[in-house]
């Protein structure tokens, strides 16, 4: 049986800070557990004659009406939907080589069909985040280093061998600020020359792995053929001290993440609200018992791009989104791409620039690589995902 679903409504006197009136939450509740006669209900799930308690405050303090860890796994692991299959893996030839602006505008007409059911809201939604906030009584106790509020990390997809023409400009920008960012790059794409791979290691860096080809085929082959894939990829990842793996298209399945359990350190595929599907989590998770999931709590300049967004409207997504990390205490893990028709335009680099500039300026962030936030939290946190 599938559930539904439903409205979550939370009495302002209980909700967490950052959650405002407007924000529209929606669960799946599983369980359910009748309050006690004494108690004060202080959410409700539900809408009309369905409408019930969700939450409530007793002697005993606050206590779910439901199984709120088992709607959790729901929501931060995707289990609400079937991921849907991306028309490209059928493809005979890489659709990279289709011209950019028909990519594009492919890509707008498919987001236009994504599911509307109520469950992830993009960019941002804080349904899970709410029930976890109203579980733990409170932001996750997992306080960052050194006391910082939040965590922060760059992040770049090189699709393509078109992307490297856009690495200098916007290593450069980082570098100029002391920052350093992840670069994911195809292994087997020609987009990381040697020469520019050493580069960036050695000005501190990362390098993470994008795939072996950029063909969106990866998650949706047998295990054994995933595993000889990425095993095919070990030159370039020893070669670039890889420990880190983002999907192309960000495509994904279950089986595809116990493949990475055995190679990576942690898996940075899962977004916040994209296409239908995401995670609703601004934290990272644990995939299993050994993956490391940082999700994607930023909109990626494509995802803002593919809804028709100019530049100074996903100049202020990224604001609010960021506004919310922080006030949760979460990771801001932002991406873009090195791709001339993405992250390379001027007027792009310009609010990415401006964005970083806002971002490097809060003393309460940490700022960090990838492989340090995901060593950090595993050593550190016990909030996973199985």
């Amino acid at each position: 049986m599938t559930l539904p679903f439903e409205p979550l409504e939370v009495d302002p006197t209980e909700a967490p800070p950052w959650l405002e009136t407007s924000d529209r939450l929606r669960v799946r509740p599983h369980g359910w557990r009748a309050p006690g006669p004494d108690d004060r209900v202080v959410a409700w799930v539900g809408n009309d004659e369905r409408r019930r308690p969700a939450m409530v405050r007793g002697a005993d303090g606050l206590r779910p009406c439901f199984d709120v860890e088992a709607t959790l796994l729901d929501l931060v692991g995707e289990r609400y939907r079937p991921a849907p299959l991306p028309v490209t893996r059928f493809s005979p030839l890489p659709y990279h080589l289709a011209p950019a602006r028909m990519r594009l505008w492919v890509k707008r007409i498919l987001t236009r069909l994504e599911p509307a059911d109520g469950y992830p809201t993009f960019p941002l939604d804080k349904s899970a985040e709410t029930l976890r906030w109203l579980w733990a009584r409170g932001n996750p106790t997992a306080p960052w280093p050194d006391g910082k509020r939040y965590a922060w990390c760059l992040t770049h997809d090189v699709d393509t061998a078109a992307g490297v023409s856009c690495v200098e400009r916007i290593a450069a920008l980082e570098e100029a600020r002391g920052l350093r960012s992840a670069w994911y790059c195809v292994a087997q794409a020609g987009t990381l020359p040697d020469r520019l791979g050493d580069r960036l290691r050695a000005v501190g860096h990362e390098i993470g792995l994008h795939g072996d080809v950029h063909d969106n085929r990866l998650p949706y082959e047998h295990p054994l053929r995933m595993a000889e894939r990425l095993v095919a990829c070990r030159p370039f990842m020893e070669r670039n001290s890889v420990v880190g793996f983002r999907s192309p298209s960000l495509c994904r399945s279950r089986q595809l993440f116990r493949v990475l359990g055995e190679l990576f350190e942690y898996d940075s595929t899962v977004p916040h609200a994209d296409e239908g599907l995401g995670c609703g989590a601004a934290f990272p998770f644990l995939i299993g018992d050994d993956l490391v999931e940082l999700p994607l709590t930023v909109p990626m300049d494509a995802s803002l791009l593919y809804r028709d967004k100019s530049p100074a409207e996903i100049l202020a997504a990224w604001k609010r989104q960021l506004a919310w990390i922080r006030a949760v205490g979460g990771l801001a893990m932002i991406t873009t791409h090195a791709e001339p028709h993405l992250g390379g335009r001027a007027d792009l680099m310009a609010v990415y620039q401006a964005l970083i500039a806002e971002i490097d300026s809060d003393t309460e962030a940490w700022h960090a690589l990838p492989r340090e936030v995901a060593r950090w939290w595993k050593n550190h946190s016990n909030l996973s995902e199985n």
